[in-house]
């Protein structure tokens, strides 16, 4: 009976896979799912193209099919160079995957919901000594509490000026003006986007320091603006000849804009700013946290009107004539959500989506820590500040250090590690900067596991490196089938131009003669037909004929000369055979010579050639690998998409 079971189930399998086969190519079935999925990623009318028909599709999906299937059978994808490319592009691919989607999302979200939002900061920053000392650290936080204290009952600024370690603390009293999303270190941003107007933080250790913000203010996000400048430099402590001179552009600046030229030659021909005065004054785009002087950004950000500019504006550094060209507000998150990504990336807090995903790998796989890290960081000095520190101390230390899913890495391992990833930094205590390496390492190494893991655990993933494989197959065989052939193969290039000359005639390459009688006529077709110079040939003729002369010699196109155009039109009626060279128009009395146009239209030719090539090929290709539709398949395949086109158009 169990049998039984298991043979109708095979037949039930047989069946659905035969059902869901759309056409066979030699021996190779091909779904239908893939070729619907195909079909509305690349035959879309978001593409700018109009959509082709099924039948249409079908044709270019099929000679596709074809040429991978002959790629495949040829080996191209054993290759070396195929794998190697192959292999990188994955993995590359693949890491886009491996953060965890909910904690990436979620990370996305809040960046949105931020991007809507500026925040005024004030900060006082107190930095920790070089190697600090739990001592040191205690310390320091106490010293930030006892500020933090002041700071509910005295001026911000005042505090800040006088217990502040940061450098511009004297010029701008701790106030940053308004910060926007990833403007901040992630700790900072937190508290400065999860708390309201008024609120003092706890003292927030980042890196090497402490720091103390304050919100000042919240309001909707300014957006970003596109500006340019007419710049005016004077110096910070300037004497009365600087004034002068200042006073003095910047009337001719008004006179120049007032007069209507145009701001950005004003401010090629005037501005002190030399790398934007060569573009117009164009600074390019720039947020509220954009580091630019704060007196400057609230010039900028106060134009209403692209168009419209203000000036002279008074800042630290001299005057400035500012106009606004652009300004781009937050849109919906579907518009924002690549470029949060791409912001996303490059910040600390990535780390938390990735480190959701090694959380995950560690419970899966049994991860385990097999040894203390205090003896591999007591040999380690500080030399690995510097990028001189060599791992010989664990070069031979064979002992399991980690282990997961049945893969063991040492001491050893972890020693090579250290060596290859340290580089020139600021020295900081050894301890948490190996156990900072030692989780980069873990990550590193289960990340190596997981990734070729993935296009079979997402089916996206799964598409994408089929589609990719087989458009590297068909790259590499076109090039060696079609392109590679097309240019190295002189000979079959020209041939084909020969026997299609008549399409390539829309420029002539012509030498046009004038002759008055006939043996003038005669002598002239002798020599132009030995090639012989003009000098000769005119001293030749014009012993039979003194009026022989050069017309005119040039490319020419339709319209561009009327002997020229009787040529053209002798071609389009077919009254010139390609091969011909040499023409003669009594009632013109011309001798025209048709040069070579082969290197003229040699680019168009080259194309036709490949595409001819190619249809060869591909007629080649279908007697090797037979195709054969099923004709009842693809009718649920139109009907499909069909009925999804007009869902969409509802």
């Amino acid at each position: 009976m169990k049998r039984i079971v298991l043979f109708l189930a095979f037949l039930w399998t047989l069946s659905a896979f035969a059902q869901d086969t759309l056409m066979t190519i030699g021996n190779r079935p091909i779904m239908k799912d893939e070729f619907i999925r195909i079909y509305k990623k690349n035959n879309s009318p978001s593409m700018g193209v109009k959509p082709l028909s099924v039948d249409e599709y079908l044709k270019l999906f099929i000679k596709f099919k074809l040429k991978v299937i002959e790629a495949e059978n040829k080996g191209y994808d054993t290759t070396k160079a195929f794998l190697e490319e192959y292999n990188k592009y994955l993995r590359l691919l693949a890491e886009n995957y491996f953060p965890d989607s909910t904690v990436l999302n979620k990370l996305l979200r809040e960046a949105y919901q931020r991007s809507k939002v500026n925040v005024r900061l004030k900060y006082i920053v107190l930095n920790l000594p070089k190697n600090p000392t739990p001592d040191d650290t205690l310390k320091i936080y106490k010293k930030a509490l006892q500020i933090r204290n002041r700071l509910m009952k005295e001026d911000f600024g005042k505090v800040a000026v006088e217990t502040s370690d940061s450098r511009t603390v004297k010029r701008d009293s701790g106030d940053v003006w308004y910060q926007n999303v990833f403007s901040l270190p992630y700790k900072l941003e937190n508290f400065a986007f999860e708390h309201k107007k008024g609120d003092i933080s706890m003292p927030i250790q980042y890196n090497n320091a402490y720091f103390i913000l304050k919100i000042v203010d919240k309001k909707p996000s300014m957006g970003k603006i596109h500006v340019a400048h007419i710049y005016v430099r004077l110096p910070m402590h300037p004497k009365e000849k600087d004034s002068l001179r200042a006073m003095d552009k910047i009337a001719k600046i008004k006179a120049a804009l007032d007069s209507g030229l145009k701001f950005s030659n004003v401010a090629r021909r005037y501005s002190d700013d030399m790398l934007t005065g060569k573009k117009g004054g164009d600074l390019g785009w720039i947020e509220p946290a954009s580091p630019l002087l704060i007196s400057f950004k609230k010039a900028a950000f106060s134009i209403k009107k692209p168009g419209d500019y203000i000036g002279p504006v008074r800042t630290e550094v001299g005057y400035h004539f500012i106009k606004l060209l652009e300004r781009k507000t937050p849109g919906t998150f579907k518009q924002e959500k690549e470029k949060l990504l791409k912001r996303l990336k490059k910040d600390n807090r990535y780390k938390l989506a990735i480190q959701a995903t090694v959380n995950k790998l560690k419970k899966q796989y049994n991860f385990k820590q097999l040894l203390d890290l205090d003896e591999i960081t007591s040999k380690v000095s500080e030399d690995i500040f510097n990028g001189m520190w060599k791992a010989d101390t664990f070069k031979n230390d064979k002992r399991p250090l980690i282990s997961f899913d049945h893969k063991v890495y040492t001491v050893a391992d972890f020693g090579m590690y250290l060596q290859k990833h340290q580089h020139l930094q600021q020295p900081r205590p050894i301890k948490p900067y190996i156990q900072e390496q030692f989780d980069n390492f873990i990550t590193e190494k289960l990340k190596d596991y997981e990734l070729p893991k993935l296009p079979d655990k997402i089916p996206q993933l799964r598409e994408l490196k089929q589609e990719y494989h087989d458009g590297i197959l068909l790259f590499n065989i076109m090039q060696d089938s079609i392109s590679n052939k097309s240019i190295e193969d002189t000979a079959g290039l020209i041939k084909f131009f020969n026997e299609n000359k008549l399409k390539y005639y829309q420029r002539l390459n012509l030498e046009i003669y004038s002759y008055s009688n006939r043996k003038g006529k005669k002598l002239a077709l002798k020599y132009i037909k030995r090639g012989m110079p003009d000098s000769i040939l005119l001293q030749k003729v014009h012993k039979k004929d003194t009026a022989f002369a050069i017309y005119k010699k040039a490319i020419f196109k339709k319209g561009d000369d009327k002997i020229a155009d009787l040529i053209f039109q002798r071609y389009e009626n077919g009254k010139i055979k390609p091969n011909k060279t040499i023409i003669v128009l009594p009632e013109q009395k011309k001798i025209v010579v048709i040069k070579d146009n082969f290197k003229y239209v040699r680019g168009y030719v080259l194309a036709d050639y490949q595409t001819y090539l190619e249809d060869k090929w591909v007629q080649r290709l279908k007697k090797k690998y037979p195709v054969k539709i099923n004709q009842k398949v693809l009718e649920e395949v139109k009907r499909e998409l069909s009925q999804e086109n007009l869902s969409e158009n509802k």
